[in-house]
């Protein structure tokens, strides 16, 4: 629509110069013929870009159209024309809201000049405060205080005295969130319900007029609509006593109600993603765990295949040591080979060193089953605890000249680190010379685990994806490498991976520690 000026002055010449200098540019010009008819026509509610007023007229003067300006519409530009020698009144206005001051006799040009840059003022201004307002809505997706800050800003925007939602029910709509200074009346809110179902159905905004004979407001509504959702109806009120809703309000409302509906569907969807990755976390969690305890029970296993030898080893022994017993309670004639005192010996001792075998097993599947957090840790312990379980085919290096202390929980630190050595066992299928290196090291406050192979190496294409979970291309769980990771993570640390095809991967583990001070036992 093309910008609306009106120009007030009560010299009717002068008023008809302006008119056409105007009307010339293809503004849409109103003529005021004093500053009466000036404020009549803003108390009427008609709606101006522009007002440029006289300053010395009867009645009332140029400083009255500029209070009722802002008073009646405080988004109009308003312009002061002067004669020559009433510059001091001129600041005066300018202090008193004026955008300008135009000095009599004025050429055309800049006449034109001044109008358009007070034109240039409000769309400006306009459009900073939508862009403020966009700011505003947007700065939340917190879908419960999101309706309010859209009614507060609405209000604000459209300088309405009051503001609501009226949210879309199963059974139609009713009244969620307001703003405002005057709240309506029961009557006046059944009303403004009754006519969202209108609303809805509306392609532009339903305006309904004041009257203030009678006490009832402005009103402007717009359906708050994303796609194919409706969110529910926003109203506008504002005073009958002051001008109505005018085609800019309009205009502003439109934006201001695509605002609120992209942020309120926003903050619906952003919910539902954060709803749907706390179950996805809490899914990963539990899946953590379930391989955790599979990871025990394989150990378990291990353990208790690793037992059977010593355990034969001890009875065999026992034997010996019992038969020993019997030939001398028998008087020597009971056993065909004797079995002498030194004999016997041995063999208890042999006994004694299966069964500190076993209790070492038992004891390193009790560490790693026991879920102890918080406490302080030497990272070689957890390898040596590793390498004791992890069911290797291939014998690792083992280089820890210098050890560090963690904080956290050992028991999972040794399942990820039995995990990364089960990964670089897999990987030498084909080689002839297979090398498996385990290092801690101490860089500043860091303590550094490296886990490399020499074995096949992992394909670039692939880097990005080894270590998310289920991902395996051996036929296994996939939770290895993932697994290591959220251990690592959990003890504050960064794990990096690194590999080239046919040559190796390596594995490097940052943790934060400290130097090695005190003896720490998984016991403590």
């Amino acid at each position: 629509m093309p910008d609306r000026v009106m120009v007030v002055d009560d010299d009717p010449a002068l008023l008809a110069l302006e008119t056409a200098i105007l009307e010339a540019q293809g503004y849409e010009v109103t003529a005021a013929e004093g500053g009466v008819a000036a404020i009549e026509l803003l108390r009427a509610g008609q709606d101006y870009d522009v007002v440029v007023s006289d300053l010395d007229m009867p009645v009332r003067s140029g400083m009255d159209v500029l209070e009722a300006v802002r008073e009646l519409a405080p988004d109009t530009v308003a312009i002061i024309c002067t004669s020559h020698g009433r510059v001091e009144v001129a600041v005066q206005a300018l202090k008193a809201g004026a955008f300008d001051f135009i000095q009599k006799p004025f050429a055309f040009d800049h006449f034109l000049s001044v109008v358009e840059r007070g034109l240039e003022h409000r769309r400006l201004r306009d459009q900073t405060n939508i862009y403020r307002a966009a700011q505003v809505v947007f700065s939340t997706t917190d879908p419960d205080k999101l309706p309010q800050i859209v009614v507060d800003t609405a209000c604000r925007v459209l300088q309405a005295d009051y503001a609501a939602i009226f949210a879309k029910t199963k059974d139609g709509y009713s009244p969620a969130q307001s703003s405002g200074t005057v709240k309506p009346g029961q009557a006046m809110m059944n009303a403004l319900c009754g006519l969202c179902s209108d609303v809805e159905r509306m392609e532009d905004a339903l305006r309904l007029p004041g009257d203030a004979k009678v006490g009832s407001p402005h009103g402007m509504a717009r359906v708050l609509r994303a796609g194919a959702d409706v969110h529910g109806v926003l109203w506008v009120l504002r005073s009958a006593e002051k001008r109505g809703f005018a085609p800019r309000d309009v205009d502003n409302s439109l934006v201001m109600a695509a605002q609120g509906s992209l942020a309120i569907a926003n903050a619906k969807l952003v919910n539902d993603l954060k709803g749907r990755i706390v179950a996805m976390e809490k899914a990963r969690r539990r899946i953590y765990t379930s391989s955790r305890i599979e990871g025990i029970g394989r150990m378990a296993i291990d353990v208790a295949q690793q037992l059977q030898n010593p355990v034969q080893y001890m009875r065999s022994n026992l034997r010996e040591v019992e038969g020993y017993f019997r030939q001398h309670a028998s008087g020597g004639s009971m056993m065909e080979d004797e079995v002498t005192i030194e004999s016997a010996e041995k063999r208890l001792a042999d006994a004694f060193t299966g069964l500190s075998r076993v209790d070492q097993a038992v004891s390193d599947l009790s560490s790693i089953a026991q879920n102890r957090e918080n406490q302080k840790f030497e990272l070689g312990q957890a390898v040596t605890l590793a390498v004791r379980l992890a069911r290797l085919r291939f014998e690792p290096q083992i280089d820890i000249p210098v050890d560090a202390v963690v904080h956290g929980a050992p028991g999972q630190m040794a399942q990820a680190i039995v995990a990364l050595l089960t990964n670089a066992d897999q990987a030498m299928t084909r080689q002839t010379a297979p090398v498996i290196r385990v290092t801690v090291a101490l860089e500043g406050k860091d303590a550094v685990l490296t886990v490399e192979d020499n074995g096949e190496g992992i394909p670039a294409a692939l880097m990005g994806v080894v270590s998310t979970p289920f991902f395996s291309t051996r036929g296994r769980d996939g939770m290895g490498l993932d697994t290591a990771r959220e251990v690592i993570e959990y003890h504050g640390g960064k794990i990096e991976l690194q590999s080239k095809l046919g040559e190796g991967t390596r594995v490097i583990a940052r943790i934060p520690a400290e130097a090695v001070e005190d003896e720490f036992a998984f016991d403590e």
